[in-house]
């Protein structure tokens, strides 16, 4: 089994990784599992809600018992 614990979507500096094209491409390319985080959630400003609804949109084409989502914790945002 082919698993990637170590994916990115979302905004990274001005360029979009499309959540679901990202996911496509890997089980594509075989992987069985994979581990993914927002690098929306490092901008500056950001809300979580952005990062929740890419998250959403992945989890509604595939299953988080096949591709796991981690959500950032970033203490000055909640400031």
């Amino acid at each position: 089994m082919t698993v990637d614990n170590h994916l990115h979507i979302g905004w990274f500096y001005e360029v979009y990784y499309e959540p679901l094209e990202v996911l496509r491409i890997v089980t594509e390319a075989g992987v069985a599992d994979a581990a993914y985080s927002s690098t929306t959630s490092a901008r500056d400003g950001v809300r979580y809600k952005e990062v929740e609804r890419e998250i959403a949109g992945v989890t509604a084409r595939y299953p988080a018992d096949r591709c796991k989502p981690f959500l950032w914790y970033i203490p000055p945002y909640i400031e």
